[in-house]
């Protein structure tokens, strides 16, 4: 009978198993080999993804920021020249106050020396100078109101500069130097 027959026993089966077992290891790390730069690449790619958005939002609160800024530069030029506007008003606002006073000051002088002989037809300054025209019934009269203006430390070297005669009388015109005037005198 030669025949083969093949029962299937295997009389070796630890090394079987060893070879099941270092298959399994090697399939292990194979799978560690292989799935440990993935699982590090992954956390890499999240680290900076996480590191990319918190840029992001630094860029966005960075340019929210210079708009803050900007608008800040904006109002403050224009709260400047504001100011500088206002500080311009109250120049002029003063300086209309101290002309005031001034007008107010030179009208009560030749108020105070005007006598009832003479009457204004006009009032004009030009700088320091003021020019008055107006008629008299009296030379006389015109004489001793131009006494009391040289008189006047309101007013400097006043002089006649014109004299017509005129149906009411005589028209005249003076012209003076503002002296020194302080506000409120």
């Amino acid at each position: 009978m030669g025949q083969d027959i093949n029962l299937g026993l295997n009389l070796l089966p630890w090394r079987e198993r060893l070879e099941k077992r270092r298959k399994a290891h090697y399939l292990l790390w194979l799978g560690v080999a292989l799935g440990a730069p993935c699982l590090v690449a992954l956390w890499l790619n999240l680290q900076a993804g996480a590191a990319l958005e918190t840029m992001r939002e630094q860029i966005a609160d960075a340019a929210t920021d210079r708009e803050a800024i900007q608008e800040m530069a904006e109002a403050r030029e224009e709260a400047t020249s504001s100011v500088a506007t206002l500080h311009k008003w109250l120049e002029d606002h003063s300086a209309l106050r101290q002309r005031r006073s001034l007008l107010l000051d030179v009208w009560s002088e030749l108020s105070r020396h005007l006598p009832d002989a003479i009457y204004y037809e006009r009032i004009a300054s030009e700088g320091p100078e003021i020019r008055i025209t107006g008629f008299t019934a009296s030379s006389p009269e015109l004489a001793s109101y131009l006494r009391r203006l040289e008189a006047s430390a309101t007013f400097s070297s006043p002089r006649l500069t014109d004299l017509e005669d005129h149906p009411y009388g005589h028209r005249f015109a003076i012209e003076a130097k503002l002296g020194s005037v302080a506000p409120g005198n």
